[in-house]
């Protein structure tokens, strides 16, 4: 499995907001999750999300 990670920054009258995305990748399934961030997220290891997707068996 692998763990690919998407920041994402967009620009609004001149303000910055950062989210990061995780997105937890295998070879016979493609993604199987994927973990979003809070609005400006500074830390790359971050604790609290805002979006929270898996594949269900």
């Amino acid at each position: 499995m692998l763990r690919v990670k998407i920041v994402l920054t967009r620009t609004a009258a001149g303000v910055p907001s950062i989210t990061r995305t995780y997105a937890f990748v295998t070879e016979c399934f493609g993604t199987v999750a994927s973990v979003v961030s809070k609005s400006n997220e500074l830390s790359e290891e971050f604790t609290g999300f805002s979006e929270l997707r898996r594949l269900a068996p």
